[in-house]
């Protein structure tokens, strides 16, 4: 799930970038005193929200720089953000790389499919937490992202056979089911 930065009362879009600007500088402010030494689940919340902006900002934009960005918050969250010690914020950071990762292979940023690829390992680690029994909404939600994945993974090679499936025979469909 990403959480998106409110842009406009009601739910509209401000056309500029001025407020996820300030958010991203306000974040990069925030780890120069929540440092990962310091306050480690702070500092890898702030990594996330700060991926999350990056996000947001690079999807607006043709370039892959803040997209690389939000990867690399992403993964720097993962650093405290573990499986054993916070389950459900570690699935829920692996699912924000993912999106992070899918949105890179999205129209011409990039022609091969590492970053598909990427995405899957990143959505199927989250499946291990968000199961349907547990929370089922999360659970849809990245059943619906790695929906998403296969999508672009077909535009880009025309191949049907999900990679996912491909790469990895033991990720059978009625694993996440």
């Amino acid at each position: 799930m990403i959480w998106e930065l409110p842009s406009k009362p009601w739910g509209g879009r401000e056309a500029g970038t001025e407020r996820l600007e300030q958010a991203m500088i306000s974040y990069q402010n925030a780890l120069l005193e929540r440092t990962r030494d310091r306050v480690p689940l702070d500092w890898a919340m702030t990594q996330m929200n700060l991926g999350s902006a990056f996000l947001v900002m690079g999807k607006r934009e043709k370039g892959t720089e803040l997209l690389e960005q939000a990867v690399t918050s992403y993964q720097n969250a993962l650093l405290e953000r573990t499986r054993n010690r916070v389950p459900l914020a570690w699935a829920a950071t692996q699912n924000n790389l993912g999106s992070a990762l899918l949105s890179l292979s999205l129209g011409e940023r990039e022609a091969g499919t590492e970053r598909l690829e990427q995405a899957v390992t990143s959505y199927q680690n989250s499946l291990l937490e968000y199961t349907r029994d547990r929370v089922p909404l999360d659970w849809a939600i990245t059943q619906h992202n790695l929906s998403n994945v296969h999508i672009v993974y077909f535009d880009k090679t025309n191949n049907t056979t999900p990679f996912g499936l491909r790469q990895n025979p033991r990720h059978r469909r009625a694993r996440y089911l």
